[in-house]
């Protein structure tokens, strides 16, 4: 029996799991490689002995004493023992807790899984397919997909290692999620190692996949003796990945700001300020603002698979909620970018019509009360003055600059709004969704 098997099977191995969970993960956040510290006080809480450690000629206690020696070199059997219990223990921590659901949790777990992979003994990434679930392991794999997006605009940086191991472990997953990522990252990631690295890995893919048999067993035995030739379709497959050859700002982009209430139309507008709706949303608005420090900042990303929108509801500075709106290209109906208030004259001229408006019928009634047509005419014209203005200040089309909104709009679901001060970045990101949208 394989050690792997041996861990699996162990009567033990959620606490030893556990155990190595902490230490492991605790030391990635620390950015230390020496990954024994606090294990007496982490062995009492889970109450483990001298003799729990035992799986097959492995003795994963005293394998975890040796951790605090940061020149540590476990064998190879030992190696695999740890990949597979500290896979156990991610597996633990994502499906009990959750983690899956929680964007920032999940991406926090992938940069320490990564960071353990470059840098110490201990890799748990392929073991993930054998260990969690398909409705969770699909969520850490898109999240270390993310990890190797964050890493490449700048890999030349000591954190490449770690965009090589997530770009590996992808390629050596089975899962659905991992290969469609791998498939983007393909085609997305500027610097040219990671990117040749990913195109290898999808090529290696498609032909694992032709070679796989199909049909019935004579079919498949068939095909086991004689495998199948590549053919020149096979190679244009192949060319496929070569295909897009993206700028930058098309591959990726990203821009922050603040989620915003959807601009209204101008048939909205007018009801809005004849119901004194617009007042009220404006009230209400400065009043969370005010009264209890209310944010709702906003991040967005354009990548291979859509538009992400990550959302948070700060109240008094603490987090309140957290949302994440994928939009995939083929649900996008329309993304533009607003001018801050684009319809400020339309608000000017509704403001000009209700004051000529008021003034105009107040003279012309005092004018047909006190009988007086100079009155009576001074108001008409008034009036008349409040109506020019609003067709004046309507058709100029002013608009405040200095921020802006982007608006998205899906065929199915909800429209989304961000306003944003940097039109640079936002414009990038609508040049990468016109990219990839054609």
């Amino acid at each position: 029996m394989s050690i792997e098997v041996e861990i699996s099977n162990h009567p033990r191995r959620t606490s030893l799991a556990a155990v190595l969970r902490t230490l492991a993960l605790t030391a990635a956040d620390e950015r230390r490689i020496r990954l024994g510290d606090g294990l007496d006080e982490l062995l009492a809480e889970h109450r483990l002995e001298a003799n729990d450690g035992r799986a097959g000629d492995v003795d994963v206690l005293a394998l975890f004493r040796t951790l605090a020696d940061e020149r540590a070199n476990p064998t190879v059997v030992e190696r695999a023992a740890l990949s597979r219990l500290f896979a156990h223990g991610v597996a633990d921590l994502v499906a009990g807790e959750f983690l899956a659901d929680q964007p920032e949790r999940i991406d926090e777990l992938a940069r320490n899984l990564c960071w353990l992979a470059a840098n110490t003994f201990l890799d748990a990434l392929p073991e993930l397919d054998r260990v969690l679930g398909g409705e969770h392991v699909d969520g850490v794999w898109q999240a270390i997909a993310r990890r190797a997006r964050s890493i490449d605009p700048d890999a030349s940086s000591g954190h490449r290692p770690e965009a090589i191991v997530a770009v590996t472990a992808l390629g050596g997953s089975a899962s659905p999620a991992a290969s469609a990522a791998l498939r983007a990252l393909s085609v997305e990631l500027i610097d040219p190692a990671l990117r040749t690295l990913a195109g290898q890995l999808v090529r290696e893919q498609r032909r694992l996949v032709r070679l796989r048999p199909r049909g019935g067993p004579d079919q498949k035995e068939s095909e086991a003796a004689s495998p199948r030739k590549v053919t020149d379709t096979d190679a244009e497959d192949d060319d496929e990945l070569e295909a897009p050859r993206l700028s930058f700002s098309a591959r990726r982009a990203g821009v922050s700001g603040q989620q915003a209430p959807l601009p209204l139309g101008a048939f909205g507008i007018v009801l809005g300020a004849v119901t004194g709706y617009l007042l009220v949303r404006y009230l209400v608005r400065v009043g969370a603002s005010a009264l209890l420090g209310a944010r709702r900042p906003a991040e967005l990303r354009v990548d291979g698979t859509g538009i992400t929108v990550s959302t948070r509801l700060e109240l008094l500075g603490r987090p309140v909620r957290t949302r994440e709106v994928v939009i995939p290209f083929t649900n996008l109906a329309t993304a533009r970018r607003e001018l801050r208030f684009p319809r400020l004259g339309l608000y000017a001229g509704l403001v000009a019509l209700a004051a000529g408006t008021l003034l105009g019928v107040s003279l012309v009634t005092d004018g047909v009360w006190g009988r007086s047509p100079s009155l009576v005419a001074l108001g008409f014209g008034v009036f008349g003055v409040g109506v020019a203005l609003d067709m004046t200040l309507t058709s100029l089309g002013l608009a405040r600059g200095g921020r802006y909104t982007l608006v998205f709009v899906p065929r199915r679901g909800s429209p989304i709004a961000l306003a944003v001060n940097d039109v640079h970045a936002a414009d990038d990101a609508l040049r990468a969704i016109a990219d990839r949208s054609a």
